[in-house]
């Protein structure tokens, strides 16, 4: 009787298939610089790539888990950017006030007229405080700019809320100071404004 041999059967793995939804899921996190949109392609694709390795001819799990934990990291931060974005431009616009009541105080004090430099102050502010002023700028040459870098809000007791600005102050002998200022905000006049010497 002859027998023939079956041949055996050897697993040889078969190479796995590219998963294209966990690639682009990947690039689209990595990219997450076109504001959600690359990050929500991201979180979709890589939700897609995921499923698609549930068939073992797909392989890159990891690539598409990695790429939705970067889509949710993108969408995450530009929500903290818009919000931090908004929050300072509405800061910056409430302060308008405080920087022009400053700007103002400083191009009197400029002209050499402590008289009109104080009806932009607090009564907390003497003629004295802005005598000292004008001597000490006036060491400093011919005022030509005035640049706002700061602003903080201080609620303080009652309503009153306090802006403190931060700034530099450009003069023709080619010198830059650093002042602050401290502005009333029910009143928006100055209660305070130093300079760093």
């Amino acid at each position: 009787m002859s027998q023939f041999q079956q041949p055996q059967q050897t697993n040889v793995p078969q190479p796995r298939l590219t998963n294209g939804a966990a690639i682009t899921s990947l690039i689209l996190g990595l990219l997450g610089c076109i504001p959600v949109i690359t990050s929500l392609l991201a979180i979709i694709l890589g939700a897609l790539g995921i499923k698609k390795t549930s068939d073992p001819r797909y392989g890159g799990k990891g690539m598409a888990i990695t790429g939705l934990i970067l889509g949710i990291l993108g969408i995450a931060f530009w929500i903290l950017m818009g919000v931090g974005g908004l929050t300072f431009a509405r800061i910056w616009t409430a302060g308008t006030p405080a920087r022009q009541a400053t700007r103002a105080l400083l191009q009197d004090v400029d002209k050499g007229d402590a008289q009109a430099a104080i009806s932009h102050c607090d009564p907390s502010f003497s003629l004295n405080d802005a005598t000292a002023l004008v001597v000490t700028m006036n060491k400093w040459g011919k005022l030509l700019d005035v640049t706002f870098t700061g602003i903080t809000i201080k609620a303080n007791t009652g309503t009153t809320t306090t802006y403190t600005l931060t700034g530099i102050a450009t003069f023709a002998g080619g010198t830059n100071h650093m002042f602050r200022a401290d502005v009333i905000g029910s009143t928006w006049k100055i209660k305070d404004i130093q300079f760093d010497k």
